[in-house]
């Protein structure tokens, strides 16, 4: 469902006034609250070589021929004039859900869009199982809807795949987090060394 809605309206009626209840203030100004004018369903095409085309209509989108992977992005406009990712979800070109698979492991869903304060981005928690193993886990990536596919889903299942098992993934990433603080550690001790 897109909802509609109008700036000057908006601008207009910048400050609502309401019945004082309670100790709240009679004015409100919406402008300094993080309140949602409206929700609109946007959808991204991603080609093969990783360009995307954003479309408001499902139909439109449909008729490209290089289009491989279609987003529905529910975004939620506040008064701020902010665009906020709210969900993202992989779907085919009729509308409904669709799957990706990539070997043993297969994409369910990807949920609502979070924001993450340890690395300060929005992110996604995946929902990937091994149908192997008949075992499901979330993997938390980082979500900008336009680059999701090429730039977090489709190399995470790559790599997923390669490795064998989600442990395998995790061992890895444990991996790359050691490597860096090594040599981090081993930049920092040569640091020192030339000062003495």
């Amino acid at each position: 469902m897109v909802l509609s809605f109008s700036w000057r309206s908006a601008c207009l009626f910048k400050s609502l006034t309401f019945k004082r209840i309670r100790g709240f203030p009679a004015t409100v100004d919406i402008f300094n609250l993080n309140i949602i004018l409206a929700t609109m369903i946007n959808y991204i095409g991603v080609t093969a070589d990783g360009t995307y085309i954003e479309r408001t209509d499902l139909g439109k989108l449909r008729q490209i021929p290089e289009i491989e992977h279609i987003l529905e992005v529910e975004q939620d406009y506040n008064a701020r004039a902010f665009i906020y990712d709210k969900s993202v979800t992989l779907i085919n070109g009729d509308g409904s859900l669709k799957t990706l698979l990539i070997g043993n492991f297969e994409l369910l869903d990807i949920g609502t869009v979070v924001y993450d304060p340890t690395i300060r981005d929005h992110c996604v928690n995946l929902m990937i199982t091994d149908k192997r193993l008949f075992k499901t886990f979330k993997v938390l990536v980082r979500a900008w809807a336009p680059k999701l596919i090429q730039e977090q889903i489709m190399p995470l299942m790559v790599k997923l795949n390669d490795l064998g098992s989600y442990a395998a993934y995790e061992l890895s990433l444990t991996n790359d987090a050691l490597k860096k603080e090594n040599e981090a550690l081993r930049r920092r001790l040569e640091g020192l060394e030339n000062t003495q």
